[in-house]
C-alpha cells in the first residue's frame, strides 16, 4: 500500500510540475499527432504520464479517498495529510469535472460509513487553502475551458456518446456488438470518431452494455458487487487498519465507476490494475483474518 501511495504521489507531483511548465504535454511527446484527433491540446491542465486529465484525475481521486479514509480513522495522520494535500492540488489542476464529481460521490459514501467529525473539517480547510493558492493560476483556465458550465462542447460530446450508446443497446440488447466493434458500428448511428480513440468510448456500464449486452452487464455488475461485498466483510473486522482500508476501497470503487461515465476508466489498464491490487489486498486481509479465527 505504501508503494501505491508513493507511486500516486510521484504521479501527482510530476503532474503539478507538468501543468506549470510543460503545457500540451501529450503533443510534446507526440509531435506527429494530429491535435484533437489523436491527442487533445490540454494546455496547462494536469495530464501527467497518462496524458489525459480525466484518466489522471480518476487515479488521483482514488488515492485522495484512501488518504481521507486513513486520516479520519487516525492512521498515519501526518503522512496521509501530506498525501491528501499534494493530491488535492493535483486534482484541482486537472480541471476535470468528471473526476471531481466521482471524488464527491466517493467521499459521500465514506461519510455515510464514517460520520462527520472535526477531521473532515480539517481536510476541508486544507482543500480551501490549496484552492486559494492555485486560484490565480487556474482561474484563467476555468474560463478558457468553460469549467463552470455544463453546456460546453466537452459536456455535449459526452451526452452525444451516451445517446449513441443507448441507441446501440436498444438494437443489440442481448449480446451487444462485441469487443472493439464500436468504431465500426457507431458510424451507422451518426457518431464518427478518428485517431487514437476511434474504437473507444465512454459511458461506464452503458459502454459495457454496448459491447456485451445484457449478458455482459449482468456479469460485470456481479463482479463489482463481489468486490464491494469483500470490502464490506473486511470492514466488519475489528482491526482499525483493515476497517479504514476497506471503507476507502469501497468508496474508491464507487468513485471509479462514476468516473467511467465520463471517460474510459473501467477499461484503462493503469486504473484497472490499481483497483485489482486494492481488491487483492482486501482479499489477503480476509484470508489472514480467517486463518487467525480458525487457529
Amino acid at each position: 500500500l505504501k508503494f501505491l501511495f508513493v507511486g500516486a504521489l510521484l504521479f501527482g507531483t510530476f503532474g503539478i510540475f507538468q501543468a506549470f511548465y510543460l503545457p500540451n504535454f501529450a503533443l510534446i511527446l507526440h509531435p506527429e499527432a494530429t491535435p484533437y484527433f489523436d491527442w487533445d491540446p490540454q494546455g496547462h491542465r494536469l495530464v501527467s504520464t497518462f496524458l489525459d486529465p480525466n484518466l489522471g484525475g480518476c487515479l488521483i481521486a482514488i488515492f485522495i479517498i484512501l488518504a481521507v479514509a486513513f486520516y479520519i480513522h487516525g492512521i498515519e495522520q501526518r503522512k496521509t495529510l501530506v498525501a491528501f494535500t499534494v493530491l488535492s492540488a493535483a486534482l484541482i489542476l486537472t480541471l476535470s469535472r468528471g473526476s471531481m464529481l466521482s471524488l464527491i460521490c466517493g467521499l459521500l459514501v465514506l461519510m455515510i460509513k464514517r460520520p462527520v467529525s472535526r477531521r473532515y473539517v480539517a481536510l476541508t480547510c486544507v482543500v480551501a487553502l490549496v484552492g486559494m493558492l492555485l486560484w490565480g493560476f487556474i482561474s484563467p483556465l476555468i474560463v478558457r475551458y468553460s469549467r463552470f458550465q455544463i453546456t460546453d462542447a466537452s459536456a455535449m460530446s459526452r451526452l452525444d456518446t451516451w445517446l449513441v450508446n443507448l441507441a446501440i443497446i436498444r438494437d443489440h440488447l442481448l449480446l451487444g456488438v462485441g469487443f472493439n466493434f464500436f468504431g465500426f458500428i457507431a458510424g451507422r448511428y451518426g457518431y464518427f470518431n478518428w485517431g487514437a480513440t476511434a474504437f473507444g468510448g465512454t459511458g461506464g456500464i452503458l459502454f459495457v452494455a454496448v459491447m456485451t449486452g445484457v449478458a455482459g452487464v449482468v456479469a460485470y455488475i456481479y463482479l463489482m458487487l463481489k468486490a464491494l461485498a469483500l470490502a464490506r466483510r473486511v470492514e466488519m473486522g475489528s482491526d482499525l487498519f483493515a476497517k479504514a482500508l476497506a471503507q476507502g476501497v469501497f468508496a474508491a470503487t464507487v468513485a471509479w465507476l462514476v468516473s467511467s461515465f465520463f471517460t474510459s476508466t473501467i477499461f484503462y489498464p493503469f486504473t484497472v490494475e490499481i483497483m485489482w491490487i486494492l481488491w487483492a489486498l482486501l482479499s489477503s486481509l480476509e484470508s489472514s483474518n480467517r486463518m487467525l479465527q480458525n487457529g
